[in-house]
Parts: C-alpha cells; structure tokens; sequence
C-alpha cells in the first residue's frame, strides 16, 4: 500500500485483525468522515465456541467460579434435554475451547518505566 500524502489518511487496524490498511481521501481539505472504517463484522464472533450459547454458557461458568464437578452437573442437566442448547459434554470439552479462546487474546506485556 502506498504512504499517505496530504490527500490522504492512512488507516492501519491491528495486525492480529487482518483487516487490509484503507486510504481515505480528503476532500478540499476537509476528511471525508462519513466513510466508515468500522472493521467489518467477525463471520464468527464466538469461535473458537461453536455457538453464543457455548459462549454464554462458559461465560456464566468462569465468572460464578463454579467448580468442575458443579460444571459437569450443568453440563449433564442441559444433555438431558431432546434438544440442548450447547454443545459440551464434558468439563474437559469446556477447557479445552477455553485454552483456545485464552491464545486468541492480546497477551500482557509487563516491563518497567525507569
């Protein structure tokens, strides 16, 4: 992609969203700012969980600090029904789509300002 000139504005998104750089002309001066540069949406928000209910359902699991067998309980409770809502079927499943959620966040960097 070209530099920006005075004509132009330069909109780079964070790397990790791979959403391409965008060049936006000003005209006379004046950005042209109703053109949106709002990323488009993600065609899967709640991935790596297959489903909002998954997501929701984990969710409510971590925040409440439930233990694993009070997750296994709830998660049998919810198999129970002829069409469940989510899709896990073990405590095991649960962390495993938990570890992948954890990679896809913007890890902390620490360091000290001297």
């Amino acid at each position: 992609m070209t530099e920006a000139s005075s004509e132009h504005l330069k909109v780079q998104y964070h790397p990790l969203s791979k959403i391409p750089d965008k060049m936006i002309e000003f005209s006379e001066g004046v950005p042209t700012l109703h053109i949106s540069i709002k990323p488009p949406p993600a065609p899967q928000p709640w991935a790596p969980f297959r489903s909002r209910a998954d997501f929701e359902f984990a969710e409510l699991v971590t925040s409440d600090h439930l233990s694993a067998a009070s997750i296994q309980a709830h998660i049998r409770l919810h198999q129970q029904s002829p069409h469940p809502s989510i899709s896990f079927q073990s405590v095991g499943d649960l962390e495993r789509v938990r570890t992948q959620a954890s990679k896809l966040i913007t890890a902390v960097e620490l360091f000290s300002v001297s």
